[in-house]
């Protein structure tokens, strides 16, 4: 199975620091986003992702990000996981609000 992370612990600390953390996205390992693009690149385009919109996450110092609960799996983030709008499109898809569907 595809891996992001690099293997290379993130500098982050554990706690509200670690849980907002743009590099590690709160797994404590700095994820590989130049491959994750590579790698969406080399596919052809994947579509809608079905998803929730959970709102943003602020921290200081920090740029917001749109956080999704997925409704499909995509690499390394199961059925549930909770992922920053950053990563799902890194992935080729473009989050789809299930919620405003209904």
């Amino acid at each position: 199975m595809y891996q992001p992370k690099t293997g290379a612990p993130c500098g982050c600390r554990r706690g509200v620091q670690r849980d907002n953390c743009p590099t590690c996205e709160g797994t404590g390992m700095q994820i590989d986003f130049r491959a994750i693009r590579a790698r969406a690149s080399s596919q052809s385009d994947l579509g809608p992702l079905p998803a929730r919109y959970e709102g943003l996450q602020h921290f200081p110092g920090l740029p917001s990000f749109a956080l999704w609960t997925i409704w499909e799996p995509l690499p390394g983030h199961p059925v549930g996981s909770t992922v920053s709008d950053t990563t799902i499109r890194a992935l080729g898809y473009e989050p789809i609000n299930m919620e405003e569907l209904k």
